[in-house]
């Protein structure tokens, strides 16, 4: 008998390292991939359409709404065809202060709503302010977004000129890219993933799921679907998501820039993602079924699956880490059998370090740089596994989440100790520790460097470096 359950254990182990191992070859084949589409497309237009644009806000500093406004101002994009609406669900007395300080300029329509009885999230914001649209496209915008001068003119002028396209995605840079060590990596992560999720899938080569802020949605899309979830935390994923299966196209624009901001501690990195973790998890349940029997390509099915689980992901190390564990229980290194195949995940993992570097370095990053911000961003990504967890379980016993709204601009947090890291990471040093006393080198090495970034995390946000 305890040598079936080894047997069991060890299968398990080899199984998990396998899908870590298909993760991370997917990852370096598109990034690689989409850093070889990267062309630009002559747009002209024939008329320039009517556009409204929706900017949804909820307790956004004033000055950051007004950047976003003067962005719209300094638009090459004919202003008498821009109608711009902003939607706001912040109590009364503060929606006055707005209406105060917003941005009145002549050249620019700007209709500003209140939504007396917000429901339904940003989503719920959306479709309120939908009702109230005149323009043929529908450009929505998070409010601490800032865009390129010419980001109208290319992005409508490329969806105009791709009738078969319904939503376009459009490329995000970072606005505060080293303002902080967390929204330093977190640069290095999205140059690194637009490679991946979207510059790859380019021109009907993948399915694309657009961001929720800097899309373009065509408006028949909008009344023939119904609108937004209102239900979804991640409205941006379901709707591309819905598109995709309905038949219809979603395409990425790489030469028109949004700048959008990072989040600058960890802390409110990690609540950020709780609430796309939570939202993603809610598209999962919902479409993976239909997603396994749509009449789309395998390849197709592959990524959107992908995307969706990128967060589970993170779970094969807290599994590998409980089959580590479990060896002083069992008397035997259950994982040991990974040490027959580990020159190739050495390799794999070597691919994707120097994919990352890449990334870095082509954002300007000094080789050092470089490095120092791989293993940051490998850090504060493997702390979010016990996020995942608890998101997971919460998404399918359909346990509410709230709506956490990022910190922005001059708004600053007060500091915060994360206890979590802390502790995980002491109790996996020590268990390494036990391990490697007992022999059990694979287990205690498995241990050990899962254990490292969450004591790296938890240290440095105790130093108020994160």
């Amino acid at each position: 008998m305890r040598q079936l359950v080894t047997l069991l254990f060890n299968l398990t182990a080899v199984t998990l390292s396998i899908l870590s191992l298909t993760t991370i070859l997917y990852h370096v084949i598109y990034y690689w991939k989409g850093k070889k589409r990267n062309d630009q497309i002559s747009i002209k237009f024939n008329e320039k359409p009517e556009i409204t644009i929706l900017i949804p806000i909820k307790n956004e500093p004033v000055e950051i709404v007004n950047r976003m406004l003067k962005s719209l101002l300094k638009q090459t994009y004919p202003k008498e065809k821009m109608q711009i609406i902003i939607i706001s669900d912040d109590s009364e007395e503060k929606f006055k202060k707005i209406e105060k300080k917003i941005l009145r300029e002549e050249k620019l329509k700007v209709e500003l709503y209140r939504r007396k009885k917000p429901k339904g999230f940003k989503a719920g914001a959306i479709n309120h302010a939908i009702s109230k649209s005149r323009g043929e496209y529908i450009v929505i915008l998070d409010a601490d977004a800032v865009l390129e001068e010419g980001y109208l003119e290319k992005a409508i002028g490329y969806m105009d000129s791709k009738r078969d396209v319904d939503i376009v995605a459009t490329c995000w840079q970072p606005l505060n890219p080293k303002e902080t060590p967390i929204s330093e990596a977190q640069s290095i992560s999205l140059n690194y993933l637009t490679n991946v999720f979207f510059k790859s899938r380019r021109e009907g080569a993948g399915p694309i799921i657009a961001p929720g802020s800097g899309c373009i949605i065509r408006r028949k899309l909008l009344e023939e679907l119904g609108g937004l979830d209102e239900k979804c935390l991640a409205e941006d994923v379901e709707l591309s998501i819905r598109t995709i299966l309905s038949g219809r196209k979603v395409d990425f624009f790489e030469d028109a820039k949004i700048y959008v901001e990072n989040p600058e501690k960890y802390y409110v990195f990690k609540r950020q993602q709780a609430r796309w973790i939570y939202g993603t998890n809610q598209v999962l349940i919902k479409y993976l079924g239909r997603i396994l029997t749509a009449k789309i390509p395998l390849s197709w099915k592959l990524g959107l699956i992908m995307h969706l689980t990128q967060y589970q992901a993170l779970l094969i190390n807290i599994a590998l880490a409980i089959i580590s564990a479990t060896s002083l229980i069992l008397g035997e290194d259950l994982v040991a059998i990974n040490n027959y195949y580990m020159p190739i995940f050495i390799i794999a993992l070597g691919a994707m370090a120097y994919s990352y570097y890449d990334a870095a370095t082509q954002a300007g990053l000094t080789p050092k740089k470089s490095i120092i911000n791989m293993g940051r961003s490998a850090a504060i990504i493997s702390s979010l596994t016990p996020t995942v967890i608890i998101q997971d379980i919460k998404a399918i016993f359909r346990i509410g989440e709230q709506w956490y709204i990022t910190p922005k601009g001059k708004k600053k947090s007060g500091k915060k100790i994360c206890l979590t890291e802390i502790v995980i990471g002491t109790v996996g040093i020590l268990l390494a520790i036990i391990l490697f006393l007992n022999r059990y080198m694979a287990s205690a090495s498995s241990i050990f460097t899962m254990s490292l970034p969450y004591l790296y995390v938890g240290i440095k946000t105790l130093m108020g470096k994160w």
